[in-house]
């Protein structure tokens, strides 16, 4: 059963848009730390940034989320029906979750999306699943929140704390 929690944040749309920007300033120093580059000049509806390192460049999907937050969302803005949340407009190769607290990264974490993709479809009845409205950023949004330790168990799941 889902239970739908109306969110009441007084946040407008420009305060997650800073809160982004400040998380992608930790993001960037962590890939760095990897030898890694972000190119986000390319953003589009299906990613955010190109990854390159000593790698094929890659493109991913970045979400800065405030503990234990981890939020998929299914439908954004609710009174416009026909916009679909990231989980399904992504085209990227890899979702990357920039865990951040007090203005500082706590955790990265990332997985492949196709296979996050299907494993959410496959075993979503094991999340216990929480819905949420939330009225916040772009207006009311249908979401699924896993816990952190539920998605731990997809098969490509990688989670690094940071010192931060």
């Amino acid at each position: 059963m889902s239970v739908l929690i109306p969110q009441t944040d007084d946040k407008t749309y420009s305060d997650f848009v800073d809160d982004e920007k400040a998380g992608q300033l930790l993001l960037d120093k962590w890939y760095a730390d990897k030898g890694w580059t972000v190119d986000r000049t390319e953003a589009c509806i299906g990613y955010d940034g190109v990854l390159s390192g000593r790698f094929d460049p890659i493109t991913v999907e970045e979400k800065i989320v405030k503990w234990p937050d981890c939020i998929v969302e299914f439908l954004q803005d609710i009174a416009d029906y026909n916009n679909k949340g990231w989980f399904y407009t992504t085209t990227a190769d890899m979702i990357v979750w920039a865990w951040v607290t007090d203005g500082r990264l706590r955790a990265v974490s990332r997985v492949g999306a196709c296979e996050f993709k299907q494993w959410i479809k496959n075993d979503w009845h094991e999340i216990k699943p929480r819905a949420i409205l939330s009225r916040r950023g772009l207006g009311a949004t249908l979401c699924l929140l896993p816990s952190p330790s539920w998605l731990a168990k997809c098969p490509t799941f990688k989670r690094e704390e940071v010192d931060g």
